[in-house]
């Protein structure tokens, strides 16, 4: 039964959507949680996967790429969760799935880290980025995959189609390096069975080479 002295918060951790109607009816802010500042009720209702509210708060002016104190959106959330019927929902009312969380992670670099394959596939079927210019600290989904020698997923990521060679290139390379640094000869293998390239890239970079003498891995070198 609706209760129109509950808060925002209050009604969707009931899962009450008829007070989170009469909340928005009332011209409450869909993206504050008076109860608790740091997380948004969007992001609330995608952790309790509560579906009709998530759609009731993004039909009345939830902002779909808001972020918690972690830096982390719902999408990250419902990735975390893996939660499918979540990802298509915030999907299509046109989220961002690039966005950065405080770590680092993109929704797709953390369905690598999750070892979730099928929620990798999921993403990288909705226009997920696969290949991608970034600096470090940060790591494209390929180098994550090889960081944490995610063969299976390595091995789907490497047959996304990519037009910008050099691109792609630069990302096999940087994957290829993750793998030898963390001893996964496996993956390290199917990236030069693979094309990633094992010249140095440059000038001041170690080549792939230099990186498994360093670790003292003979069966790279």
């Amino acid at each position: 039964m609706a209760n129109p002295q509950r808060t925002i918060y209050e009604a969707i951790t009931r899962n009450d959507i008829d007070s989170v109607r009469i909340q928005l009816t009332n011209n409450v802010n869909p993206n504050i949680s008076p109860n608790s500042p740091t997380i948004t009720p969007l992001i609330l209702a995608v952790r309790l996967k509560f579906y009709d509210i998530i759609n009731e708060l993004l039909m009345n002016g939830a902002d779909v790429n808001g972020v918690d104190e972690f830096g982390r959106t719902a999408l990250h959330v419902a990735v975390d969760n893996n939660d499918e019927a979540s990802v298509s929902i915030l999907i299509s009312h046109n989220c961002h799935l690039e966005k950065y969380n405080n770590t680092g992670k993109t929704p797709l670099t953390l369905a690598v880290d999750k070892n979730n394959i099928h929620m990798v596939r999921f993403l990288v079927a909705y226009g997920s980025v696969v290949y991608k210019y970034v600096e470090l600290p940060e790591l494209p989904p390929l180098a994550y995959a090889a960081f944490y020698g995610r063969l299976d997923i390595l091995q789907f990521l490497v047959n996304v189609e990519e037009t910008d060679r050099e691109k792609k290139n630069k990302n096999m390379h940087l994957a290829l390096c993750m793998a030898i640094t963390e001893g996964h000869n496996e993956v390290a293998k199917f990236l030069i069975d693979n094309g990633a390239p094992i010249i140095r890239r440059r000038g001041n970079d170690l080549s792939p080479l230099e990186f498994a003498i360093i670790r003292r891995n003979e069966y790279i070198v």
